[in-house]
């Protein structure tokens, strides 16, 4: 696997600073989504994860906002050409803009139609979700208009900044969850309201550290349209693809809405709440890969970039499955001792949730492949798609009368279905090789999850003879189990070797 002595030192710090930040939002956002839930109540809870939802899913898409200027700026990092990153910089700025203007003309009636027509919200709460929801559609445009700052400080893989200001930025979630213990008139518009200044804060650090440490981030207008062109089209097929997953995600929670009340929202949400922070474990790699990946590609160096496709995309199902046993395993204990109080259906959604994740867990490798490439028309179609597919099918099962569960049992479905589409596009489209992807990856990750699913099959047998104490146990040794076989039977010799320089750079850290 080739990786430099230098990349290896880089990517080891930034893994390093990208574990502790995602160690401390952890026990942050467990702590304050309890608070959270305790000041608010189960009904205000479930009209912010109802409402609230624009903002939550632009905070988790974030990362692939800024994905479609990243590239472009790695692109032109690996070329070496400074006046171009510039351009591109400023070119992406005015797009974002543009993307936002769209985003509130478009979710601005919808939504308020959806809330005064369809929502199944009390009466006397409806004033205080219109409100949450402007308010939640103001600090989602604050979140497109700023992603090329994000972009720009990950292209640079400045680790150590975005760790510290993610702490921070949880630190801030969890003091406002506290605050709300005071006597105010409305605590679910006060929430919304403190979000949005909380933001705010944030997007104007970035803003500031972008300005004073990158050349490119010196904001002046920027005349080239064949750049523009291009940026556009790049950034409108990543828009489409994007939107199609929010408005599906949001979707769901409207349907799960109209035919369960904000109880069910409140469940959902509790659900995503465990799915997201655990997705931080992804993110970490993610982020650390993906300027990796494009500047290969820029160099010219494809070997290289496919080295590191197939072992993130190994990485990335190994630390998903590891986390995911747990969870499905001691879902009601864990979710008992960090709430006390359960709300319904959560347990169950919580565990579909988490099924969905580690299937989607190597979806972002490809992802950044056609994006090195500059070919994402056709993939982004076909995502959107098959990503707005299980919307239509959970409306018209809930109409019939099916459960709730259905709703995510669809989303499972079709992220397989999705993901094939991707593999099989990915072959006609760039020069990934379907025999090398099946032997090193697939193969590999087909086999252990044949494994986690007998394990968990035999919780369902035999777990009423266990406790709590047994199944935590059994939990520890397969991740143990999973995580010995993974290293010796499907990790070449080059991957073993980067993973052991990377754990022992970061343990002499």
């Amino acid at each position: 696997m080739q990786i430099e002595n230098g990349n290896t030192k880089r990517l080891a710090r930034n893994t390093a600073f990208m574990y502790i930040r995602m160690f401390v939002l952890m026990v942050i956002l467990f702590y304050s989504s309890r608070i959270l839930l305790q000041r608010l109540g189960e009904n205000d809870f479930g009209i912010y994860n109802l409402v609230g939802s624009v903002v939550a899913m632009f905070e988790s898409l974030r990362t692939l906002f800024a994905s479609s200027t990243q590239r472009f700026l790695n692109y032109e990092m690996g070329k070496n050409n400074q006046e171009r990153l510039q351009r591109v910089f400023n070119t992406s700025l005015v797009i974002n803009i543009l993307i936002a203007v769209v985003f509130v003309i478009i979710v601005e009636p919808v939504g308020l139609w959806f809330l005064n027509e369809k929502a199944n919200i009390l009466p006397d709460r409806m004033s205080a979700a219109i409100s949450v929801f402007h308010l939640s559609l103001a600090t989602a445009v604050l979140l497109i208009v700023s992603t090329p700052f994000d972009a720009t400080v990950i292209a640079h893989e400045k680790m150590d900044f975005f760790a510290i200001i993610s702490i921070i930025e949880g630190c801030m979630k969890l003091a406002i969850a506290l605050m709300l213990a005071f006597n105010f008139t409305d605590k679910l518009i006060t929430y919304g309201l403190m979000m949005f200044v909380s933001s705010l804060i944030i997007r104007i650090c970035y803003i500031v550290y972008c300005r004073r440490n990158f050349a490119e981030c010196k904001i002046h207008f920027t005349k080239d349209k064949k750049l523009f062109k291009e940026m556009t089209t790049f950034a409108g097929w990543q828009f489409l693809g994007s939107s199609a997953w929010t408005i599906a995600q949001n979707g769901v929670n409207m349907v799960l809405n109209m035919f369960g009340g904000t109880i069910v929202n409140a469940a959902r949400g509790v659900a995503y709440q465990v799915s997201n922070t655990l997705t931080m474990f992804l993110n970490n790699v993610i982020i650390a890969v993906n300027p990796y990946i494009t500047k290969s590609y820029a160099e010219g160096n494809k070997t290289k970039m496919f080295d590191m496709i197939f072992f993130s995309s190994k990485v990335l199902f190994l630390i998903q499955s590891l986390i995911t046993i747990p969870f499905l395993f001691l879902s009601k204990e864990i979710l008992t001792i960090w709430l006390k109080d359960v709300p319904q259906y959560s347990v169950l959604f919580m565990q579909l949730v988490i099924i969905h994740s580690l299937i989607r867990s190597m979806h972002n490798p490809l992802d950044t492949l056609f994006k090195s490439y500059g070919k994402i028309k056709y993939y982004q179609l076909t995502e959107s798609i098959l990503l707005l597919c299980p919307l239509v099918c959970s409306y018209f099962a809930l109409k019939s009368g099916y459960s709730f569960a259905w709703v995510f049992i669809f989303m499972i479905v079709f992220e397989l279905l999705n993901f094939s589409a991707m593999t099989f596009l990915a072959t006609r489209l760039t020069d990934l090789k379907i025999k090398d992807f099946t032997k090193q990856v697939l193969f590999p990750c087909f086999v252990l999850f044949i494994i986690m699913f007998c394990v968990c099959m035999s919780k369902f047998y035999f777990g009423k003879f266990q406790d709590t104490l047994s199944s935590f146990v059994v939990c520890v040794l397969t991740d143990l189990f999973l995580a010995i076989v993974m290293f010796f039977m499907f990790f070449t010799e080059k991957e073993k070797q980067a993973l052991i320089g990377l754990i022992s750079k970061k343990i002499r850290r």
